[in-house]
């Protein structure tokens, strides 16, 4: 019986100094996992156009260390995504779990951003809450996280159409960014790209029927990716399977950094290195 009673504490013993006061052993840099505690919350939570997938855990909890790899997994996958993924160790952070009513552990909240308003950037309302309770493997997260990213684009008829026309004249000194291609709606990483330039450019798609596009009188195949400003245009030629060259090309034909995202001006203050992405717009 005492051997049985020292196993159990060298067990108890060995878990606390894998998994480490703070979380560190969970979620250490690079994951991908923000592991954030306090004030911190409100920042890369409340304060982001981001939807954002938290956890709410303990580094005892034995469902909690069976989850982090998957949860680790799922922070890879939305990489190149307009979400945030966060962790709270709830043992260091007990008015932020309360205030949130965390009973359990390992509990999931997805925090959907409220509709951006230029009038209100400084001043963002509460974010929608709302508790996952599907499937815990890493496809199944991930998709429902990525089917709650908010929505700036705009679909648009073929280009050779009034509607066309009319909202590309609309305030004649925007940049507006336009995607034809064949797909049916805006991929993720449209979205993600209209959200990182949200106070600064419109971006549409146009779902077309065709393999080809005529622009200016000249044909291009889909897809096709277009910044239209005043009376000009300019076609991106690059792999429109790599965010950061679309960011960095976004940036050069408008002149602006985007606001969120791996190129900010947030993420340039604190040296990033950019990642390439394996998804296409």
């Amino acid at each position: 019986m005492v051997k049985n009673l020292l196993l159990t504490l060298a067990v108890a013993i060995g878990a606390t100094v894998a998994y480490g006061h703070g979380g560190a052993a969970f979620y250490p840099p690079g994951t991908g996992v923000q592991d954030i505690h306090g004030s911190m919350f409100d920042k890369i939570v409340k304060q982001s156009n981001y939807t954002s997938i938290v956890e709410f855990y303990a580094p005892w909890c034995g469902y909690c260390q069976k989850l982090a790899p998957t949860y680790r997994k799922l922070a890879k996958s939305l990489t190149n995504y307009a979400v945030n993924v966060v962790s709270v160790n709830c043992d260091d952070n007990r008015q932020l779990c309360a205030k949130y009513q965390i009973e359990g552990y390992p509990t999931l909240m997805v925090f959907r951003p409220p509709k951006y308003d230029k009038q209100l950037k400084s001043a963002m309302n509460e974010p929608a809450l709302e508790t996952y309770q599907q499937k815990r493997d890493a496809k199944s997260i991930h998709n429902y996280v990525v089917g709650r990213i908010k929505n700036y684009v705009k679909r648009l008829p073929a280009p050779d159409t009034k509607e066309f026309a009319h909202w590309i004249s609309l305030d004649d000194k925007g940049d507006k960014l336009v995607l034809i291609s064949k797909a049916k709606i805006p991929s993720p990483m449209l979205k993600t790209l209209a959200i990182d330039f949200l106070s600064s450019a419109l971006f549409g798609h146009n779902p077309s029927k065709t393999d080809t596009v005529t622009i200016n009188g000249e044909n291009y195949e889909l897809p096709l990716f277009i910044h239209y400003k005043n009376d000009s245009i300019k076609i991106y030629d690059g792999a429109l399977s790599d965010r950061i060259a679309i960011t960095k090309w976004i940036s050069t034909v408008t002149g602006k950094l985007p606001t969120e995202g791996p190129l900010s001006r947030k993420k340039n203050k604190k040296n990033k290195k950019s990642k390439k992405v394996h998804d296409e717009l």
